[in-house]
């Protein structure tokens, strides 16, 4: 778990729990629990595996963003399909493998190209906010860039999907 809008959910619970002793350890990659020793995941995204106890905290939707400056020389896409012609900056899917292929809210995805990917929200949001491209990404990390007009929501009605926030 990465990102501002993250860290105030450890500080809180430290607070609300002065006797608990927290290690945070952040990373991308779905750790095997048992294995690692770890007691509790914050899992971003849906969790398949049947044999983890799961409960959801939380539920953002991810949406395409981009700054004001990128759209003033790219042009602000229309449809889903417009962002085929534009240059996106693209997460992860699983541990190593660029996600290429955004969701649609009716349905199906579109296919991008990118020019940046990487498993780093922070990376992703503040490539976005230099105006390197389009970027797909949870509301809640981008809330108070989109508030103060740093950056656009684009094709809300179109593209992205709900992403589950879950202790594990």
């Amino acid at each position: 778990v990465t990102g501002p809008h993250f860290l105030k959910l450890f500080t809180d619970f430290l607070c609300d729990f002065p006797e608990v002793r927290l290690e945070v350890q952040s990373t991308t990659r779905h750790v095997d629990l048992l294995a690692d020793g770890v007691d509790v995941a914050v899992r971003i995204g849906p969790v398949e595996d049947k044999d983890l106890v799961v409960r959801r905290i939380h539920t953002d939707r991810t949406i395409v963003v981009a700054s004001p400056d990128y759209l003033a020389t790219a042009g602000t896409p229309e449809r889903a399909e417009d962002l085929k012609k534009h240059r996106c900056i693209v997460g992860f899917a699983g541990s190593w493998t660029p996600r290429c292929d955004w969701p649609l809210i009716k349905g199906g995805t579109v296919t991008v190209g990118s020019r940046l990917s990487a498993n780093e929200i922070t990376l992703i949001r503040e490539a976005a906010l230099d105006g390197l491209g389009c970027a797909l990404v949870g509301s809640a990390v981008v809330a108070s860039d989109i508030e103060a007009g740093r950056l656009t929501p684009l094709l809300i009605d179109q593209v992205g999907a709900e992403l589950p926030v879950s202790l594990v």
